[in-house]
């Protein structure tokens, strides 16, 4: 879903204030959802997979195009992890973790 411009007339102050408010409003919704988020298990659990999926953690090297498509998720995961800090400055910290007592040590 391609997102709407906030202002129709970037020469309008009064568009442009209000464009302003409107996207600090939807930042801090964001980070709000991903606190909550964050305070839960499971979706502590939901963070860590979409990080894993994405390769945030491993390797991006592969043979020819695949390289680049490799990049491209870990971007996203890269992405996740510093919307994740700036949800909760502890929050890799938390998903670690519980991805370490979880899965490591054999609950999983």
């Amino acid at each position: 879903m391609e997102k709407k411009a906030f202002v129709g007339n970037a020469a309008d102050p009064a568009q442009v204030k209000a464009a302003e408010k409107r996207e600090r409003r939807e930042a801090n919704d964001d980070v709000k959802d991903l606190k909550k988020i964050l305070a839960t298990p499971e979706g502590i659990r939901f963070v860590w997979r979409v990080m894993a999926k994405c390769k945030t953690f491993g390797e991006a090297y592969a043979p020819g195009e695949l390289k680049v498509y490799n990049m491209g998720q870990q971007a996203i995961g890269r992405w996740l992890m510093s919307e994740c800090v700036l949800a909760d400055k502890s929050a890799m910290t938390k998903i670690l973790v519980q991805h370490q007592e979880t899965f490591v040590e054999g609950e999983h």
